[in-house]
C-alpha cells in the first residue's frame, strides 16, 4: 500500500519511462540510433551445464517484444489492484493509471481487458465514492479510443 502522493509519483515516473520506452519502440532507426550498441541492450544467454555465455545485441523486433511483456504486466497489476475491494489500492490504480494514458495501453487485447474492469468497477461504486467516479470517467475518455 502506498499514499495518494506516492502513487502520483510512480505514476510519473512510468509515464516518463513508457515515453522513452514508446519512443525506441515507434522506430527501428531511432531504436538502432539510440540503442543499438549500448551495453545495456545486450542479452546474454546462459547455459547451466557449460560455462558459455552468448552476448548478443538486442534486436529491434525482441525489443517491441519485451515492451509488449512489460505493457501486458502492468495492465495485470492494474486489473489485480481494481479487482481488490480495498479502496486505497483501487484509487491508487486508478491514479497511476490516468497518469500514463498518453502511452498504455497500446494493443487491443489489453485495452479491452482495463475498460471491462474499469465498466464493471463504475457499476460497483455507482453511488458510493464520487472521487473515484471523476478517476473513471478520466480513463473512459482514453481508453475506449485506443489502440
Amino acid at each position: 500500500m502506498c499514499t495518494e502522493d506516492e502513487a502520483h509519483r510512480y505514476g510519473r515516473f512510468l509515464c516518463t519511462t513508457l515515453d522513452l520506452v514508446m519512443r525506441w519502440r515507434s522506430s527501428k532507426e531511432i531504436f538502432m540510433a539510440e540503442c543499438g550498441n549500448y551495453p545495456g541492450f545486450v542479452s546474454v544467454l546462459r547455459k547451466a551445464q557449460d560455462d558459455n555465455t552468448q552476448e548478443s545485441q538486442l534486436s529491434f523486433d525482441n525489443y517491441r517484444f519485451v515492451v509488449h511483456k512489460w505493457n501486458t504486466r502492468i495492465a495485470r497489476a492494474a486489473v489485480s489492484c481494481l479487482e481488490s475491494g480495498s479502496y486505497t489500492q483501487i484509487r491508487n490504480a486508478l491514479i497511476v493509471l490516468t497518469r500514463i494514458l498518453p502511452h498504455f495501453p497500446r494493443t487491443t487485447n489489453i485495452c479491452g481487458a482495463i475498460e471491462r474492469r474499469v465498466n464493471k468497477l463504475r457499476e460497483e461504486e455507482k453511488e458510493k465514492r464520487p472521487d473515484l467516479k471523476v478517476c473513471l470517467s478520466e480513463i473512459d475518455k482514453v481508453v475506449p479510443l485506443r489502440p
